[in-house]
């Protein structure tokens, strides 16, 4: 499976890929870090590019139920950054809203109690590495439109539950 290193919006998704343009660009359309406390207590870290969408960079769970918001200051979450939740070992359940359309490397890693993750539908390819060292998942959710699925997608030895959506024509064990 190949796994495009840059965004939908045309960022690198690995800083140590970006050249003197991509940091340019991002200090020019981005915010400064901000925070935003969701009604069930986490406090989500973003970014806002170019006054009209949300990057998640990073998160403070406090509660076992992580559920991405959809939008913050009235702006539409696209993107969720590398590792922006992982390392969270009291999160039980990661939920994405249908509004995210990158999901950065190694986003989820190592929640070492995860057991259930539902990804966006907007997306299309499933990247292993977002849910590495998660190895309580029992649960993944794929509701996009996924075409073929890939072999490592089964890398996870706990994995006892697949809903894919209705796109899944091939599955490649």
């Amino acid at each position: 499976m190949k796994v495009l290193p840059y965004s939908k919006s045309g960022t690198p998704q690995f800083p140590e890929l970006w050249g003197e343009e991509e940091r340019r660009r991002e200090a020019e359309c981005s915010s400064e870090e901000r925070q935003y406390t969701s009604p069930d207590g986490n406090t989500w870290h973003y970014i806002v590019f170019d006054d009209a969408q949300v990057r998640i960079v990073g998160c403070e769970p406090a509660c076992e139920r992580l559920e991405i918001p959809e939008r913050i200051e009235g702006l539409p979450v696209l993107e969720i950054a590398a590792d922006a939740c992982s390392h969270n070992d009291d999160v039980t359940e990661i939920i994405c809203p249908d509004s995210v359309e990158d999901i950065g490397n190694c986003a989820f890693r190592v929640c070492k109690n995860l057991r259930r993750l539902v990804l966006p539908r907007g997306i299309s390819t499933f990247s292993p590495a977002w849910a590495r060292g998660c190895d309580s998942l029992e649960e993944l959710v794929l509701p996009g439109m996924f075409a073929r699925l890939e072999s490592g997608i089964f890398n996870n030895g706990c994995l006892r539950t697949l809903v894919v959506g209705p796109g899944a024509s091939e599955v490649i064990p």
